[in-house]
């Protein structure tokens, strides 16, 4: 039994010794064949764009094709739970957004787990939400705004870019710290939106930065506030709720590279510095500047620690909106 022991501990130790081996070579030989990058999203959004800024970059770098693969349904779930289950070998990327700390608490049950079975490896850009009015309406700031939706019970409402966005809890926070009762009225999309804004055919609507960007010169929609701890760099005149005084719009939206949490760490830091490096390129930062986002660009202990501050953030606003997807 003692030999026995003895043999078995041996192949335990000279298993464990050639595992670390492997994880060396593969780092140091990695990436050998494609890598495919999932997106969640349709393609041609600010996700697949940036998604594809980075993969042509990692390609002409480590001269193995980079493909971006769109993977819709089930608003970033199924593409979410696709690399969630994939080989942890390097070869398989999520760039994901925001949605994928939010979906824990907007849903009972997920066949994955963003936490455990999908590490971080970067944080890509900022996305903020513009609070818009049309044109034609008499507010011409925030707390002219709430006055006017006071002394009006029934009648605003806020247009979101879907049901269960960023911009939808935004909507609600806003009702709640301000006290009114503007009615929800979701979307397919921010473009839509958008255009009933111009036509000022809703009241008012959160959408992001990079699809309210072109019409901000127009004169045609009001910018009362954005998201955010901070006013964005972008738009530097446009306060944040915060300083208007309603707080807790201080969450973000983001998108971001995740990897199968089971990939080897040294091929986790090898990819995640060249992902970081391109983040920082003049062209890349030029290039999501004139779409209206803001890169990013971390270590993967840097973005884990905003999914920890994050993640609770939206959950209690969502709990505190009474919204679920179930």
């Amino acid at each position: 039994m003692t030999r026995r022991f003895a043999r078995l501990l041996v192949a335990a130790i000279a298993l464990l010794l050639c595992s670390a081996g492997l994880q060396a070579q593969d780092a140091s030989a990695y990436p050998s064949r494609p890598i495919k990058f999932i997106v969640p999203y349709a393609a041609g959004g600010i996700t697949d764009t940036v998604a594809r800024l980075i993969a042509t970059r990692l390609t002409d770098v480590w001269k193995q094709p980079v493909i971006v693969e769109n993977r819709l349904g089930a608003g970033g779930l199924i593409g979410n739970e696709f690399v969630a289950k994939a080989p942890g070998d390097g070869y398989t990327v999520l760039i994901g957004i925001t949605q994928i700390i939010q979906a824990p608490s907007l849903y009972k049950k997920l066949n994955y787990d963003v936490f455990t079975e999908l590490a971080p490896l970067s944080l890509l850009t900022y996305s903020y939400n513009l609070f818009l009015l049309p044109a034609a309406s008499p507010a011409n700031n925030l707390k002219e705004f709430v006055a006017l939706v006071k002394a009006n019970p029934g009648k605003y409402n806020f247009g979101s870019f879907g049901a269960a966005t960023s911009a939808h809890l935004h909507g609600e926070l806003l009702n709640s710290v301000a006290g009114l009762d503007l009615a929800h009225t979701p979307y397919k999309g921010a473009a839509p939106l958008l255009n009933d804004l111009l036509g000022n055919h809703v009241s008012s609507g959160f959408v992001d930065l990079a699809t309210a960007q072109p019409q901000l010169a127009s004169g045609k929609v009001k910018v009362l506030a954005i998201s955010g701890p901070r006013r964005s760099r972008l738009l530097p005149d446009v306060a944040t709720f915060g300083e208007q005084g309603y707080p807790g719009f201080e969450p973000v939206g983001w998108s971001a590279a995740f990897i199968p949490a089971s990939t080897p760490k040294p091929i986790v830091a090898k990819l995640a510095a060249e992902i970081n490096r391109i983040m920082h390129l003049p062209e890349v930062l030029a290039r999501l500047d004139s779409i209206g986002a803001e890169a990013v660009g971390n270590s993967p202990e840097e973005f884990a620690t905003v999914i920890r501050t994050d993640f609770p953030k939206w959950a209690k606003m969502i709990k505190d909106a009474k919204i679920s997807l179930d």
